[in-house]
């Protein structure tokens, strides 16, 4: 069966590559529903399989062997279909019977992946995206107009049903303020067309849009949304080093145009939550996952050096010429004399989150300034010294 589905495969290539060329049509009618009930057989076949299922290894290999074959036919018919309206009307009988027999294609494997993918290794499965008619480019208009074959052959119509989450999200980013998102869109219309991923990298490309892409979009500031933008594109080509890389640079060059400690902190927070998602996520390709793992490390680090060391335009408003020990001191003292008053409150703690949010202080040793949690640790220190 799998040698007679090649050799169809192989005829609608070379009538693809030609355009359908009168001159390499054959002069009979396509055999449509005898090679559509073929595919329909597989279908069949691969419910046995997974009717014996009951958690054997040996039934879920054959599962998967089945999907790798039907999936590398269906490969070889990827490329992008001309209209109905540009093929020679000797030539369009054909036409229909090779775009239905993908369309076949497409369909069995989609239905065979939601059979499979609760008792097999999503890193040997393909991705849904890759599987469905998504990944190639086709005028639907011209399967619209075809009802009759899928009347007579529902499992058709799973392939027009059944959505590919990731072209979904890629759909909703390109048309959502498309200008601004230039970057982004480039990388996801790459990942999109490339489509030969596993299915457990699929997961992992449609949590960094629907979970942190879409969410991270949230103000009117351009400055802000073009640093958005940088960080999530990051997020969605972990996998190219130098792509990464200089992305990576040009959202490090866009923090200077924060104006506070709050902002700064929020880009941590994005990073570090997204740091701990990847090491509780399951990537097929361990080395993989290290590299992500050691980049998102590289960016928080740098942030954390945003944090510590405030810029020019951005808060404290003073800086302290003097030692942190100093500091400490002639502020101590002035709220223990109840000198000075935060909202009629002598609290240490406050007054010293208070002071770093005004005042920046260099630190005893080492360049950079104190963070809030040091400046209330030496105020901590003098407190517990004194008593």
């Amino acid at each position: 069966m799998y040698f007679h589905l090649s050799i169809i495969t192989q005829e609608i290539l070379i009538r693809k590559n030609l355009n359908w060329d009168e001159s390499v049509i054959p002069q009979e009618l396509p055999p449509i529903k005898d090679d559509l009930c073929l595919i329909e057989l597989f279908g069949i076949l691969f419910n046995h399989y997974f009717s014996q299922m009951n958690g054997d290894k040996c039934t879920c290999s054959k599962l998967k062997n089945h999907i790798d074959k039907i999936y590398q036919f269906k490969k070889v018919l990827n490329s992008a279909w001309i209209d109905l309206s540009q093929v020679a009307q000797k030539s369009r009988q054909w036409y229909m019977h090779d775009i239905l027999f993908f369309i076949g294609l497409c369909a069995h494997l989609q239905e065979s992946l939601q059979l499979s993918m609760n008792f097999c290794d999503l890193s040997e499965l393909p991705s849904e995206h890759g599987c469905s008619v998504y990944s190639s480019e086709i005028s639907m208009n011209t399967l619209l107009k075809n009802q009759e074959y899928f009347n007579q052959f529902p499992f058709l119509k799973i392939a027009l049903t059944i959505p590919s989450r990731l072209f979904e999200l890629s759909e909703s980013i390109k048309t959502n303020n498309r200008k601004n998102r230039f970057i982004l869109t480039d990388s996801v219309n790459r990942l999109i067309k490339m489509s030969s991923f596993s299915m457990a990298h699929e997961r992992y490309y449609i949590h960094v849009l629907s979970k942190l892409q879409l969410t991270k979009f949230n103000t009117n500031n351009k400055a802000s949304q073009d640093r958005q933008i940088l960080s999530v594109t990051i997020s969605l080509i972990m996998q190219s080093v130098e792509e990464t890389r200089e992305i990576i640079e040009m959202y490090l060059h866009s923090l200077h145009n924060l104006y506070s400690q709050a902002e700064y902190l929020s880009e941590y927070l994005y990073w570090k939550l997204y740091h701990n998602y990847i090491k509780t996520f399951s990537l097929p390709d361990p080395s993989f996952k290290k590299q992500v793992l050691i980049r998102i490390k590289f960016i928080l680090n740098k942030i954390k050096e945003c944090i510590n060391q405030p810029s020019a335009t951005s808060e404290p408003l003073f800086q302290w010429q003097g030692s942190p020990q100093e500091f400490v001191n002639h502020f101590y003292n002035l709220i223990a004399d109840k000198k000075i008053s935060l909202g009629g409150n002598y609290d240490i703690e406050p007054f010293a989150r208070q002071l770093h949010k005004t005042i920046s202080i260099k630190k005893d040793k080492g360049s950079g300034y104190l963070s809030c949690g040091s400046l209330l640790t030496y105020f901590k220190q003098l407190h517990a010294d004194i008593k």
